[in-house]
C-alpha cells in the first residue's frame, strides 16, 4: 500500500509533515490555499494553516503515534513529495544470547549492492527509516532493517536470557545478519538508543565498513534518563518475584507520563526500561575510543534541539574519534542551509560530523534528502577506498 508524502505550505517556507505509516495510519493534509485540515479520522475538521501560522508561531509535526503542535519550530524545508512504501515485512527466525526470535525485518534492494543496515532506537522499530529508505534505494543500495526485541516486531520464541544490554544488542545484529547470510555491511546506520549496541559491535568485530551514529551515542546519560538511580530501582522492582506484576502494570503508565514518550503497548516501555538502566555508559565509551583507534569510516550526527539526546553527546563523540578540526563538521542552519564553504572537501573526509541547528530527535524524518545524502556519500567513500 502505497502512502503520500504529505506535506504543508505555509508563508515563505513548507513544513514537512512526516506523518506516514512510520507513525500514524493518518493522512495528514494543510493547504495554505484551500485552508483545510483533513484527516481520515476526522474529515470535517477545518482549519486555516496560515491563521495557525500567525496566531501560534506553529507546525504540526508528529511524535510517534500523535499529532501534535509544537511551539515556535521553524523546522523543516520540503525537499520532496516522494510517495513512500509501506514495505514488505519478512520474518526469520533467530537463535541469540541463548533464546530464539521470530524477527520481522525489511530486507529490499539487489543483492549485490552495497548493504546498509539501520538499527532503530528505543522504543521504535524499522518504521523510524520509511523516509530515508527511498533514497537509499535509489541510489541502488540493499536497505535492511532489522526490529529489536521488546518492541512488538520482534518475539520471543523461546528463552528468557536476552537481557536488554548493549551486549545483547549487538550479538543479536550479529546472528541475525549471519542468520540472513550478510557477513559484511557497508554502512550500519544507528538511531538513538541503538548506538550503544552499535559501537560494541564495531568495537569489537569486523562485519561493517563505517559506521553513522545519529542523535545518540550513550557515551554518558542522555536527557530522558533523568534519574539513572530511579530507572535501576524501577527496573529492578519489575523484576521482583512478589511485587513484579503489579509493577509492570503501574512503571508503564507512570513512565510515559513523566517521559513524554509515546508507546502503543505499555510492554514497550518496560522494555525501554530494562535497557535505559542496563546501558554501561563507560563502556560504551571505552567503545567509543576503541573506534578512535581503527581506521572505520566514522559519521556522528547532532541536532542543536533534540528534546531527547543533548547536542553535546555528539560533539564529545567527534572528540573522541578525532573529528576535532573546523572543516571536519558540517552545520546546517534552523532552514536546513549549509553554512559551510568547504562542504564538497567534507565528502572526502572518512571521519566526519554534522550538526542541525534544528530538527528534534527523529533528524532523519526531518531531514531525509540531507541525512540520506551524507550515508550514500560515505557508502561512495567505501566502495572508492574497497577499489
Amino acid at each position: 500500500m502505497i502512502r503520500k508524502f504529505h506535506y504543508v505550505h505555509l508563508p515563505s517556507k513548507t513544513y514537512v509533515i512526516p506523518c506516514f505509516q512510520a507513525f500514524s495510519k493518518r493522512a495528514i493534509i494543510i493547504s495554505n490555499n484551500s485552508s483545510t485540515f483533513s484527516s481520515c479520522q476526522n474529515p470535517s475538521a477545518a482549519l486555516s494553516a496560515s491563521s495557525l501560522y500567525r496566531r501560534h508561531n506553529t507546525v504540526l509535526v508528529t511524535q510517534m503515534r500523535h499529532v501534535v503542535l509544537k511551539r515556535r519550530h521553524p523546522i523543516v524545508r520540503c525537499y520532496c513529495s516522494r510517495e513512500v512504501a509501506d514495505f514488505e515485512l519478512k520474518v526469520t527466525t533467530v537463535e541469540s544470547c541463548g533464546d530464539v526470535f521470530d524477527v520481522s525485518y525489511v530486507d529490499i534492494g539487489k543483492r549485490d549492492a552495497p548493504i546498509i543496515v539501520c538499527l532503530h532506537g528505543s522504543p521504535a522499530s524499522h518504521k523510524d527509516f520509511a523516509l530515508i529508505t527511498p533514497y537509499l534505494l535509489a541510489a541502488n543500495a540493499r536497505v535492511i532493517l532489522p526490529n529489536f526485541p521488546g518492541y512488538g516486531y520482534c518475539k520471543t520464541v523461546r528463552g528468557d536470557s536476552y537481557y536488554f544490554t548493549s551486549e545483547h544488542k549487538a550479538e543479536f545484529i550479529k546472528d541475525f545478519l549471519q542468520t540472513i547470510n550478510v557477513n559484511r555491511v557497508t554502512v550500519l546506520v544507528c538511531h538513538s538508543a541503538s548506538g550503544t549496541a552499535a559501537s560494541q559491535l564495531c568495537a569489537h568485530s569486523n562485519i561493517t565498513d563505517s559506521v553513522v551514529f545519529m542523535s545518540g551515542i550513550g557515551i554518558w546519560p542522555h536527557r530522558a534518563v533523568r534519574s539513572l538511580r530511579l530507572m535501576k530501582t524501577v527496573s529492578a522492582l519489575m523484576n521482583a518475584a512478589i511485587i513484579g506484576d503489579a509493577m509492570q502494570k503501574v512503571i508503564p503508565w507512570m513512565s510515559i507520563k513523566m517521559s513524554g514518550f509515546r508507546v502503543s503497548k505499555p510492554s514497550y516501555m518496560i522494555a525501554l526500561i530494562h535497557e535505559m538502566a542496563r546501558v554501561d555508559w563507560l563502556k560504551s565509551r571505552q567503545n567509543l575510543e576503541i573506534l578512535g583507534g581503527k581506521s572505520l569510516p566514522i559519521m556522528i550526527i547532532g541536532v542543536e534541539d533534540d528534546p531527547i539526546v543533548q547536542s553535546a553527546i555528539a560533539r564529545e563523540g567527534m572528540r573522541i574519534v578525532k573529528v576535532d578540526k573546523d572543516d571536519d563538521v558540517l552545520h546546517f542552519d534552523q532552514y536546513g542551509n549549509c553554512v559551510n564553504e568547504n562542504k564538497e572537501d567534507h565528502r572526502k573526509k572518512p571521519r566526519r560530523g554534522i550538526i542541525f541547528e534544528k530538527g528534534g530527535h527523529w533528524i532523519q524524518n526531518s531531514y531525509p534528502e540531507l541525512i540520506s545524502d551524507a550515508i550514500l556519500d560515505l557508502m561512495q567513500l567505501v566502495a572508492h577506498n574497497s577499489r
